[in-house]
């Protein structure tokens, strides 16, 4: 009996499955084996997500509805058929970044369908400086409407960079464009930037083909699909020297799992594993027009949308917008204006889709009605509060609230900024996005 236990005893336990690889250990190797092929593996701890960093328009309800505005580090889209609203919101998504970052201000555009327009983006918000043949034009036009020319400092405010910050336009076929905006996306120096639109993309092939020609050789879909890919990679946090904070960094390996970087910058002998990964911060808005679904089924889309798989997927928010009501004068003939209705089809990062709302745009001058719409937003969430004919809103640390009398009244205060001000810090916190934040950090 002593024999056979003593036989068990030496006998193996047996495993159901054979033991797991060391994680750790499998991470070191890879960061030897693929760092110097940019290459970013992370640890949990490491990451930190951009998109507690909006980019808003300035349109409360919309802004509340996306989240607090458009996420940093990535791709979002308007989309709408002929006369939505599609520039308008693109520009007032510019307007308010200019208005943040002021003279810091670096935006690119890349337009591929309509010139860009200087005096439509002004009226939203985007000021870009005229050139001296523009004020010229300007003061040709004045002289035959009666009018007295323009000042030197009027010429002086509407030339001057001052607020204004950097502005980059691209045109031109849409393969050398793309590979463009994909170089400045990964630069990560611009806060946004417009793609208008996916719909006009050309490749190279077709730029170059006579009408009568059928180039098969790339399509604009294969193209976006294949800018998509390359998006992604430009999206991906940069290693930066943690001390100097340069980009050139030399990657060795010394041995299995065994490897360090040297910066490569003058001045600069730092060597080590632990890079400083810088996440990138570019917001990317494209416009894409729809047609109407001619084959629509009784409870289909009355409009498609089209493009690529690829940018449908790698989108974070898509903004629909369609025409409304119209807004008529007083004496119910003249058009004053639209309703210009949207929907949230698509939320990642901290937007939800489904969300809908309405904006009142006004003809002339062209603008949104945003005291209208803050207004509207927040009394239906609570903010103001509504007894009888009387409007209140609370005040933190105050046992009185302000009071209004009637509509028309808190419509008039809200031209002041402060109340604004006040207003939208009550609807962020309500909304539960007190912690997000509209500049770098």
């Amino acid at each position: 009996m002593a024999k056979k236990a003593q036989k068990a005893q030496k006998k193996p336990n047996k495993l159901t499955r054979p033991p797991r690889a060391d994680a750790e250990e499998l991470y070191e190797t890879l960061q030897a084996d693929l760092g110097k092929y940019g290459v970013v593996i992370q640890r949990g701890t490491e990451l930190e997500g951009r998109f507690d960093l909006r980019r808003p328009c300035g349109i409360a309800g919309l802004d509340i509805d996306t989240g607090g505005g458009l996420p940093a580090g990535g791709l979002s889209q308007i989309d709408g058929p002929d006369g939505s609203g599609k520039n308008m919101l693109a520009y007032r998504y510019l307007g308010q970044v200019q208005r943040l970052y002021q003279d810091e201000t670096n935006i690119f555009m890349l337009c591929m369908e309509f010139p860009f327009d200087k005096d439509y983006a002004a009226f939203h918000g985007f000021h870009v400086p005229y050139s001296t043949y523009e004020i010229g034009v300007r003061q040709r036009a004045r002289k035959k409407e009666g009018l007295d020319p323009y000042t030197k400092d009027e010429i002086k405010d509407m030339t001057s960079k001052k607020g204004k910050g950097t502005f980059h336009l691209l045109r031109g076929s849409a393969e050398a464009n793309l590979d463009a905006v994909v170089e400045m996306i990964r630069s990560n120096a611009y806060q946004i930037g417009v793609i208008d639109s996916w719909d006009s993309m050309l490749t190279i092939p077709e730029e170059e083909a006579d009408l009568a020609d059928d180039p098969r050789i790339a399509n604009s879909s294969s193209v976006q699909t294949k800018w998509m890919k390359k998006v992604q990679g430009a999206l991906t946090p940069r290693k930066r020297c943690p001390e100097c904070w340069s980009l050139h960094l030399d990657f060795r390996k010394h041995g299995s799992g065994s490897y360090n970087y040297y910066c490569g910058a003058k001045d600069c002998d730092w060597k080590g594993k632990d890079v400083f990964l810088e996440e990138n911060e570019t917001t990317i808005i494209g416009i894409r027009q729809v047609r109407a679904n001619m084959k629509k089924s009784k409870f289909g889309p009355e409009y498609k949308v089209g493009g690529a798989w690829a940018l449908k997927h790698g989108k974070l928010v898509d903004i629909q917008l369609r025409p409304g009501e119209r807004i008529m004068a007083k004496d119910g003939k003249t058009k004053i204006g639209k309703e210009i209705n949207y929907e949230i089809t698509k939320g990642k990062a901290g937007t939800h889709e489904g969300k809908k709302g309405m904006l009142r745009y006004f003809f002339g001058p062209p603008e949104v009605d945003t005291e209208h719409n803050l207004f509207t937003t927040a009394t239906a969430m609570g903010v103001i509060r509504r007894g009888g004919s009387t409007y209140y809103i609370d005040l933190e640390g105050e046992d009185e609230p302000l009071k209004f009398s009637g509509k028309g009244d808190i419509l008039h205060a809200l031209a002041d900024s402060d109340l604004r001000e006040l207003l939208w810090q009550r609807m962020l916190l309500h909304a539960g996005l007190h912690h997000i934040r509209y500049r770098d950090v």
